[in-house]
C-alpha cells in the first residue's frame, strides 16, 4: 500500500528581501519578512522529526513573487497561502532531502 503524500508546512517565511543571503539559528527575521503559522500552529520553524526507524522526504521550496504578500489579521490555511503564491509566482525552485 502506498502512503499518500501529506503536505505540512514546517516553516513559512514571506516577504524576504532579495538582499537576504541566509538565516542564522534563533536569529530574528529582518526587514519586512514574517513567519506564517506552521502545522503545529506556531509562527516558528518545526524541524524534521520522523518516527524512529523511518525516513521522510522534506521539500524546501523558494518562490520569487511579483510583490509582497497581503497583510493578514490571521494566518490563512496553507491551501489559501498556496493560492495566493500561485497568483504572484514569477519563478520557483525546490530541493528534496531525506531525513531519518
Amino acid at each position: 500500500m502506498e502512503i499518500p503524500f501529506v503536505r505540512k508546512l514546517d516553516w513559512g517565511v514571506f516577504d524576504i528581501s532579495p538582499d537576504m543571503t541566509g538565516f542564522l539559528e534563533d536569529d530574528a527575521l529582518s526587514g519586512s519578512a514574517w513567519e506564517s503559522l506552521n502545522y503545529m500552529g506556531v509562527a516558528d520553524y518545526a524541524g524534521p522529526c520522523p518516527p524512529a526507524g523511518e525516513t521522510h522526504d522534506y521539500v524546501f521550496t523558494i518562490y520569487a513573487l511579483d510583490g509582497a504578500m497581503p497583510t493578514f489579521t490571521t494566518t490563512p490555511e496553507l491551501a489559501n497561502m498556496m493560492d495566493l503564491i500561485a497568483e504572484r509566482e514569477i519563478e520557483s525552485t525546490s530541493l528534496t532531502v531525506q531525513y531519518g
